[in-house]
């Protein structure tokens, strides 16, 4: 058994104490580094140390998509409450690369913690562009259903109303989003100076848009920023995996 070189514990506005406790125990039992791994920022380029294991608790789980688009191919081991298959099935990017994702159920024995470490492994390289790919697979669906929509409705007809076909297109889209991503569609921005949920901007921009005398072009640049918004934090959080390949 080939135990990992580091030990790291993710350090930002979402740190776990527990967490952070767990990974120095551990690199101090089986003697090994513990390291503090920083999240990363934009597009910015990260070196990450080979042959690692992250510990995370399971509110740190959502930070996982963006470490793994910057290249982090590091084991996941992860302190919860519940047990890793519930934890799959809410987290689909937690079941990717045979062997590099586990997790220790509430309450926690130091063996099983340590058992777990030693046995947990890397992504395989091709595994890990697999996982990126769809990662970024709501981008591209935003590219190609969202955006083509969105200009159809920014051109009115002959007699100045909305085109009936794309509205339909755009409620179709907007449920597709509500059913696959609803923690995003939960979460408050504020858009046009107007704090509410994604879903609540949509369903406010949507009714407006289908009434002729309240529509006007700034609907179409403010459901804009609402998907826009709704994509990044789909991408940040690796929510609704497989949705939209």
């Amino acid at each position: 058994m080939k135990l990992p070189r580091v030990v790291l514990v993710l350090i930002d506005e979402s740190s776990s104490p527990v967490a952070n406790s767990a990974a120095t125990v551990v690199a101090t039992l089986l003697g090994i580094e513990r390291m503090r791994l920083q999240q990363p920022i934009g597009k910015a380029k990260v070196k990450f140390p080979k042959q690692s294991v992250l510990v995370l608790s399971s509110e740190q789980i959502s930070r996982l998509a963006e470490l793994r688009l910057h290249g982090f191919d590091g084991a996941v081991l992860v302190l919860a409450s519940e047990s890793f298959d519930a934890l799959g099935a809410k987290h689909p990017i937690l079941l990717w690369g045979q062997g590099s994702h586990d997790a220790c159920s509430y309450p926690w024995k130091l063996p099983e913690l340590l058992e777990k470490v030693a046995e947990l492994v890397p992504m395989e390289p091709e595994n890990l562009k697999m996982l990126q790919k769809e990662l970024k697979a709501a981008n591209q669906w935003f590219q190609r259903r969202v955006i083509p929509c969105l200009r159809k409705l920014a051109k009115k007809q002959e007699n100045g109303a909305v085109d009936a076909k794309a509205l339909r297109s755009l409620a179709t889209i907007i449920e597709q989003l509500r059913a696959d991503t609803p923690v995003a569609c939960h979460a408050v921005v504020e858009v046009g100076g107007y704090s509410a949920q994604i879903q609540q901007h949509f369903q406010i921009l949507l009714e407006q848009m289908g009434q002729p005398d309240n529509y006007d072009d700034t609907q179409i640049v403010l459901l804009r920023e609402v998907f826009t918004k709704w994509r990044d934090l789909v991408m940040k959080a690796g929510e609704g995996l497989g949705a939209f390949s």
